[in-house]
Parts: structure tokens; C-alpha cells; sequence
């Protein structure tokens, strides 16, 4: 069993089962995650850095679990507040790739990898990559970026947790998708908005390699608010229309994944349309405006 015991200059790291025992110091490389070549390293990481409480990886694959540590870090780097409230970091038989879980009383989440995918990057590799084909994983993502998604949940969560002090109004929010939906609604309604305006129309038509004003119309103008907006979710992955949950834990891993910026989000309206339709590698147009509301949200 792995433990971690905190010194005075530093982490005592010690394994029962494989033996392993160091001394880590606060100013080594532990910092740069890059650096880090160990399951005990990067479990030291997670609570050095991340401020996580409890940490079990034993068995999993060192590579597959510090890529997608790499990823995670970005959530962290673009979301400070968020330090602290990964209560912790395991695995276990389940039968998703990752899975998020809220605790102590909805103040904080757990991340958990699938023990049996896991141990094995090249079979996580092929199971992401199957998942993308078949649309249950945003285009141009990679089995790291499952971890952005769980990332995504604990934004969430710990939004909720700013917003309302109580926790049974935390929970209340949680379950019944309640802010999560307003966010999907805001970045659909901003999108909706500038689209369906006669100068946008003109402007999308005129730049759409072959899109005619009549597909434009029959998203944004006949099929109506409601179904559009079921239309351009599914188009971020089958997973995203679960509930509003997952749209935006996917609209995470989506834009992230796709290395987009959070700074260029609701710019440039028609480019983002565009690039949507030609199935360019850039996230969807809608996760884009989600991420913006999220961030948004944040401040």
C-alpha cells in the first residue's frame, strides 16, 4: 500500500508492495510534471500540487495515467480555485473509461480510472479511439483528454459550491441539472441569437462552401430553438446528450482536447460556424460558447 507521509523538508514515499521508498524534497522536480516517471511520483504530485487527500494507482499504467495527469494539470492551470476540492484519485472495476463522484457533502469530487483499462495504454488507446468513431467521444480527442472531462465535472462542482453556501441546495442543483442546464441554454441562446439574425444568415451563406441559406434555416429557423440546440449537442458527441452534465463535462474535453482557447471563445461567430460544418479538427462551435459561459461563471 502506498503511503505518503508529509516531512519537514518535504514527502516521505513509501510502498509495501513493491518496496519502493524516497524522500522528496518540495523543491524537486515534482513540480514538473513532465519529470515524473512513477506511479508513487505522480501520486505524490496529485497532493503536492492538486491538494488531493487520498491517491491509489497501484497497477495502472505509468504513461497512461501521467498523460493524462498532463491534461488535467491545463484544468487546473486555467481553473485555480479548483485546488483543493479533488478529495482524491483511485480506480476500480466500472464500466466507464473514468468516472466522477461528489463527497463530503458535495464540497468536494473523486476521480476514478477503470482498473482494468487502465493498466494497459494501448488498450485505453483503442477503446478511446473506437469511442470517437462511433461519436461517443468528441472528434479530435484522445483517451487523455477523459480526463479533461471528469476535470469538467469538478469545475461544476465546485461553481455550485461558490454559488450557493448550502449544501443541500448544492446537491438540489446537482441532481436535477439545474445550473448546468442554464449554462447549455446561455451558450445556445448567444449562439442562437447572433445566427439567426438576417446579417449573420447573409454572412454564413455567402461563406459556407456550399451550405445554402436553406440548411441554415432548417436548424436554426424550422426545426426551432428546442431541436437545434439537440442538433449541435449530439454534434459534440452521443455522450453530451445524456444530460446537461455531460454536455458540458464533454464541451471540456472538446475544446481542450482540440486545443482551443479559452480567449477566442464567442469571437468570431461565423468563422466558428464554419469550421463546424467542414468538419474541420476544431471543437464544436456550441462547446465553445458553453466553455464561455463556464468560465464565466468562474469569476
Amino acid at each position: 500500500m502506498l503511503k505518503v507521509i508529509k516531512a519537514n523538508d518535504g514527502y516521505l514515499i513509501t510502498d509495501s508492495e513493491s518496496g519502493f521508498e524516497k524522500l522528496y524534497s518540495v523543491k524537486t522536480n515534482l513540480i514538473d510534471l513532465n519529470s515524473v516517471d512513477s506511479l508513487e511520483e505522480l501520486s505524490v504530485y496529485a497532493i503536492y500540487t492538486w491538494g488531493v487527500e487520498h491517491v491509489n494507482l497501484t497497477g495502472l499504467d505509468v504513461r497512461a495515467i501521467k498523460e493524462t495527469f498532463i491534461q488535467m494539470q491545463r484544468v487546473f492551470d486555467d481553473f485555480p480555485f479548483i485546488k483543493g476540492t479533488l478529495k482524491s484519485v483511485l480506480h476500480k472495476d466500472m464500466q466507464y473509461m473514468m468516472s466522477f463522484l461528489p463527497v463530503d457533502s458535495m464540497t468536494k469530487g473523486e476521480i476514478y480510472f477503470n482498473s482494468i483499462h487502465y493498466k494497459d495504454i494501448s488498450r485505453i488507446e483503442k477503446i478511446y479511439e473506437t469511442e470517437t468513431l462511433i461519436g461517443g467521444a468528441p472528434v479530435g480527442t484522445k483517451f487523455q483528454h477523459a480526463g479533461i472531462h471528469e476535470m469538467g465535472h469538478l469545475v461544476m462542482l465546485a461553481i455550485l459550491n461558490n454559488l450557493h453556501s448550502d449544501s443541500n441546495v448544492v446537491e438540489e442543483h446537482w441532481l436535477t441539472n439545474i445550473e448546468t442546464s442554464k449554462i447549455v441554454d446561455e451558450a445556445y441562446d448567444a449562439l442562437f441569437n447572433d445566427v439567426t439574425s438576417v446579417e449573420k444568415l447573409r454572412e454564413f451563406v455567402e461563406n459556407s462552401e456550399g451550405m445554402t441559406s436553406a440548411e441554415v434555416a432548417i436548424i436554426f429557423k424550422k426545426f426551432g430553438r428546442v431541436a437545434g440546440k439537440a442538433m449541435l449537442v449530439a454534434e459534440i458527441s452521443s455522450y453530451a446528450t445524456e444530460d446537461a452534465h455531460e454536455a458540458i463535462a464533454e464541451s471540456f474535453s472538446d475544446v481542450y482536447g482540440n486545443n482551443d482557447l479559452i480567449v477566442s471563445f464567442g469571437q468570431v461567430i461565423g468563422e466558428a460556424f464554419l469550421d463546424f460544418y467542414s468538419n474541420s479538427i476544431n471543437s464544436c462551435v456550441l462547446s465553445k460558447h458553453i466553455l464561455q459561459v463556464v468560465n464565466e461563471r468562474s469569476r
